[in-house]
């Protein structure tokens, strides 16, 4: 079997790093990888493998090309880098006894957590069954005689 050089498929990294999750897009000419985040990288491939082996994590996939800027570094394709999106709005409104929490149907990689206080370990993931009214996510949730705080966290 004769082995060629491909140039048909894009070659993209998304995991973590410095346990933050981000993706990457690996420019051929370069022979560095892009980060999503702007200020971030570029790194070479032996950046990536000492990351890897100092506890990042990290997933190399083939993709067509016509798809790899938007896989690896720009989901929405809206031409703002993933990781230099602006947070997605979380908000709460209060309905009958209880509160409806919501955020935009257009968020991806993100999960809905709760806690009783800010503390880093106090956080947990909210089960309730959302639904969509118009253009969000929405739970409903009793309202509480203590404190309860709400985040989206990326994944």
């Amino acid at each position: 079997m004769k082995h060629q050089r491909s140039s048909n498929i894009g070659l993209i990294a998304n995991g973590t790093l410095q346990s933050n999750r981000h993706g990457l897009l690996y420019y051929r000419t370069t022979r560095l990888y892009e980060a999503d985040t702007a200020g971030l990288g570029p790194f070479t491939r032996a950046d990536l493998v000492a990351r890897v082996l100092a506890g990042d994590t990290l997933t190399v996939m083939g993709v067509p090309p016509a798809s790899r800027q938007r896989m690896g570094r720009d989901r929405n394709a809206n031409g703002v880098l993933d990781g230099d999106e602006p947070p997605p709005s979380l908000t709460a409104a209060r309905s009958g006894g209880g509160m409806v929490i919501s955020w935009p149907t257009n968020t991806v990689g993100v999960v809905l957590e709760f806690g009783e206080s800010l503390a880093p370990l106090n956080w947990r993931t909210e089960t309730s069954v959302r639904s969509v009214i118009a253009d969000r996510f929405s739970i409903t949730v009793p309202t509480a005689r203590d404190s309860r705080f709400y985040r989206l966290r990326s994944l």
